[in-house]
């Protein structure tokens, strides 16, 4: 992973604090298939999206990245808006896209069965000196 530096600085839980309000963040950021689809819940998260060079969808509803950006240049792109943001006092969350154990079903635990074969002899002790 040559971005684990970056994941982990972007992970939502580097800047949780208990004193944040409970409310939605200004930004969403969601990872995903190879793109970044971005929220603004406030005008001023919305011109810093601009700033740096994100593009709002069709429908006006979120921002997505410039074309042709691979895996390095997403990260980058992200990394700065979200720097910035948290320097002007906007809060961010960011969903990378990968599986928590949370997002894994939980599966019917199977009971073991009996040992069936010989049973095994307790092993001989050693003699000491």
């Amino acid at each position: 992973m040559a971005h684990t530096h970056d994941l982990v600085d972007l992970s939502w839980t580097t800047r949780w604090s208990p004193d944040q309000p409970a409310g939605g963040p200004d930004l969403r950021f969601q990872f995903g298939d190879g793109s970044v689809a971005v929220t603004a819940s406030t005008t001023a998260a919305r011109l810093l999206l601009e700033q740096h060079g994100l593009v709002p969808t069709a429908d006006g509803a979120s921002y997505r990245t410039r074309d042709g950006l691979d895996e390095r240049g997403l990260l980058d792109a992200v990394t700065a808006a979200e720097a910035h943001a948290y320097a002007h006092g906007l809060s961010a969350r960011v969903h990378l896209g990968i599986p928590t154990p949370s997002d894994v079903p939980t599966s019917a635990r199977r009971r073991s069965a009996p040992a069936t074969g010989p049973q095994s002899t307790p092993l001989a002790r050693r003699r000491t000196r």
